[in-house]
């Protein structure tokens, strides 16, 4: 007898393999149906990376009706191919649109193009030759012959997305046209918005400076005395430090030292928007209060002004507070980007068809290739996403985290100090 299927369920425990009893083999079944996941992952990863080592974990296997369903945890260990940031597809598509539209572009287009092809470089050279790895969870179905042989040119693959759900993926990585097109049209983007970009004809001339940008390797940071300039590190690096991959809401890895867990009504673990501000916060984001941090005030039925956005994501009002997104975005921490060009220290949000925010993570890998995640609740560190339709829909919003400051002057205009 077949057995029937079951989906698995959010915050399932990946140490324990379940094997539904059948008269197929499913020991066999489930080696080849890791080696096919392992292989495609190979064929895919390979056309950018070197040193690929893929370990394959198998958490549950059934079959039904003639056909398999296995779920696997995957880590992925790799290094880029790819000498310099300059042969990277993304990158060259920039490289390409600056060359192409030199002389066509106005001074501030130029500058602008060159300034945020500079930074790529900048932040891409901490990946290169730098070992990379990523956790995936996978679902594999495929078709089995009358013999329980799995039939090749059935198999489909799914991807986790973060909340125990998996979405369909056709490919890991995107072509390198694809790739370099995304990157020409991210110059375009930056050329365009910077096209009526010039100093404002006063009697006072300002600059606005990105003080959180990306690491400038000749200014290193120094904490010690409040100077962040490599948020991005800082804050992914904290994301990826304090969460773990056991896909549910345990607190084995949480900074409890500094912060309480979320185990406790009203939020009974789902603290996802108190991790991204902790993080947030590692970076250098500064709090608008004083109040004490080590409670981080989850007692919303007690709750100071304007402590809401570290603690919820939601767009209603709460306690006179709007929730995440509002503060940080409408106070300029936030800036609008997307899949592709949202880097390590973004953050990504989930929202309904209302547009109200209900789940965020942390981005803390995008080398232009792969791009990973940090989060809690479900719990996950350095989960890879792609650009599937599931994050390329309607309801993925993505942010870069900036702190602007400007400088005015009486007199034309110089290099802040």
């Amino acid at each position: 007898m077949l057995t029937t299927f079951a989906l698995i369920p959010k915050g399932y425990s990946k140490n324990t393999l379940s094997v539904k009893d059948s008269s197929i083999n499913t020991t066999v079944s489930t080696d080849e149906l890791s080696e096919i996941l392992r292989t495609w992952i190979i064929k895919n990863e390979a056309q950018y990376y070197k040193n690929i080592s893929i370990a394959t974990t198998p958490v549950k296997v059934e079959i039904k009706d003639s056909k398999i369903e296995g779920t696997f945890t995957v880590t992925v260990s790799e290094v880029l191919k790819a000498i310099t940031p300059e042969e990277l597809p993304a990158i060259r598509g920039m490289e390409r649109f600056r060359d192409l539209k030199k002389g066509e572009l106005s001074p501030s287009q130029n500058n602008a193009v060159n300034k945020e092809l500079t930074s790529w470089i900048t932040e891409l050279k901490g990946y290169i030759g730098k070992t990379e790895t990523l956790n995936i969870d996978f679902k594999v179905v495929a078709d089995l012959s009358e013999a329980g042989s799995i039939l090749l040119d059935t198999v489909n693959f799914f991807a986790d997305n973060s909340m125990g759900d998996f979405y369909k993926i056709y490919s890991l990585v995107p072509t390198a046209d694809e790739m370099e097109e995304e990157g020409f049209n991210h110059a375009k983007e930056i050329a365009d918005k910077a096209k009526d970009a010039a100093f404002s004809q006063t009697s006072q001339y300002c600059y606005t400076v990105d003080e959180y940008r990306r690491c400038d390797p000749n200014n290193p940071p120094d904490p010690a005395h409040g100077v962040y300039g490599d948020y991005n590190n800082y804050a992914a690096n904290y994301a990826d430090r304090y969460t773990n991959d056991h896909g549910n809401f345990d607190t084995d890895n949480y900074n409890l030292a500094n912060y309480v867990a979320y185990q406790n009504p009203p939020f009974n673990g789902s603290d996802c928007a108190n991790f991204v501000s902790q993080a947030m916060f590692a970076g250098g984001i500064p709090m608008s209060t004083t109040h004490d941090v080590e409670h981080w005030w989850y007692d919303s039925s007690n709750l100071p002004p304007d402590y809401a956005p570290w603690i919820w994501t939601t767009a209603v009002k709460e306690n006179n507070n709007w929730g995440l997104r509002n503060y940080m975005y409408y106070n300029g921490y936030w800036a609008d980007s997307d899949l592709y060009w949202a880097n390590a220290g973004s953050v990504m949000m989930w929202t309904n068809s209302s547009d109200s925010p209900g789940h965020v993570a942390m981005i803390v890998q995008n080398d232009t290739i792969n791009r990973a995640l940090s989060a809690h609740t479900n719990n996950h560190q350095h989960l890879f996403y792609s650009e599937g339709s599931y994050f390329n829909n309607t309801n993925m919003d993505f942010y870069t985290v900036h702190h602007y400051v400007t400088y005015c002057y009486a007199s034309q205009p110089g290099t802040p100090k």
